[in-house]
């Protein structure tokens, strides 16, 4: 991912570790993580790291993953995604983060209703962005756990044939904010 952000933006784009930011306290009014939670290890860590780097009264926005829709290529694709995930799989959970981000000094503002996005796909078009890896969880994926998870997920998907779905793709967005004082 930071590959890619380094093709899009360039030298504005560093790594950092999150629980150590290089940056004064009360720097910024405002952060947001898209689709990050479910990836970071020590979620209480980084949310007191950013309670830090916010001013007083900043927020902190947290997009999870897609919320699951209930259709036959989910129910291929997202025990595939979980065995991929582990246990990471629900860490961006909002009510499991809402309970982390009080310890961390964060107040809990509110959820709000995230982008909505209605798409239609087939099962074949499904199995053409698996193949080419386009999400992050498939970049470094080794070609043995590639055959032992994302293979038999395919071969499901192809015996689908031409089924196709209409999707309404949505988030809710966690809306957090560092106490004042």
């Amino acid at each position: 991912m930071l590959t890619r952000a380094h093709q899009r933006l360039g030298p504005r784009v560093a790594q950092y570790d999150g629980r150590r930011l290089p940056f004064r306290d009360a720097a910024f009014a405002a952060a947001y993580a898209v689709w990050v939670m479910h990836l970071v290890e020590d979620q209480e860590g980084v949310l007191r790291e950013l309670a830090r780097v916010l001013r007083p009264g900043g927020r902190f926005v947290i997009e999870p993953l897609n919320y699951r829709v209930d259709d036959e290529i989910e129910r291929i694709t997202w025990p595939m995604l979980q065995a991929l995930l582990g246990e990471r799989a629900g860490r961006d959970d909002l009510d499991r983060l809402s309970g982390l981000a009080d310890s961390a000094g964060l107040l809990v503002v509110g959820r709000v209703p995230g982008r909505r996005l209605k798409l239609r796909t087939t099962a074949a078009q499904e199995v053409a962005t698996i193949e080419r890896r386009d999400a992050a969880i498939y970049w470094d994926l080794d070609e043995e756990r590639w055959r032992e998870v994302v293979e038999p997920a395919l071969d499901r998907l192809r015996a689908l044939g031409d089924y196709e779905v209409e999707r309404d793709a949505w988030h809710e967005l966690l809306v957090l904010e560092r106490e004042a004082g």
